[in-house]
């Protein structure tokens, strides 16, 4: 009812109240929020940082996988998607922000190659645990042969999403 009108709202903080006067667009709003750090111990806060790490891990394994299963269902979904271009730039405007910020951006980063690189591909970590998994399992490694082979496809392969993912944020940038 106070459309195109300029409307005094009283504000109570910490006990001192004060006015504020806006100017009205349409439905006017409050929303009330506690925020706030919570401060650990020496020790309570290394152990506390190690699960929110492994829970980050997860998150990002498990999104991974999303974004994987999204692609098969619409190719459109790897849009968002970024690589070291885009990385960099989100990091840059993260380090605007201020320094734990930007260390936490990093934090994410690193963590995410982590989660990323443990996947069974071949040309990665996870990979190569794979193919000792197959190889306890047969009893005996691959050919030298086929095991170059398959790294060698799965590398063009990664190299190629890389590329093709560093073009596509290069092109967001202009």
């Amino acid at each position: 009812k106070n459309k195109g009108h300029e409307v005094l709202i009283k504000i109570r903080r910490a006990g001192a109240e004060q006015s504020v006067s806006v100017f009205s667009e349409g439905r006017l709003g409050v929303y009330l929020n506690e925020i706030g750090v919570e401060k650990y111990g020496f020790f309570k806060s290394i152990w506390e940082g190690f699960i929110a790490s492994v829970n980050s891990v997860v998150s990002g394994a498990i999104g991974f996988i999303k974004v994987i299963a999204m692609a098969f269902a619409d190719i459109k979904a790897l849009g968002n998607v970024v690589g070291p271009v885009g990385i960099a730039g989100m990091a840059i405007q993260t380090s605007k922000l201020g320094f734990v910020y930007f260390l936490q951006i990093l934090a994410m980063i690193s963590l995410g190659l982590a989660a990323f690189n443990i996947f069974p591909i071949p040309s990665l970590d996870g990979g190569r645990l794979l193919f000792l998994l197959v190889e306890k399992i047969k009893g005996s490694p691959l050919s030298l042969k086929a095991e170059m082979y398959i790294f060698g496809l799965s590398f063009a392969f990664l190299m190629t999403a890389a590329l093709l993912v560093t073009i596509k944020d290069i092109v967001a940038l202009f």
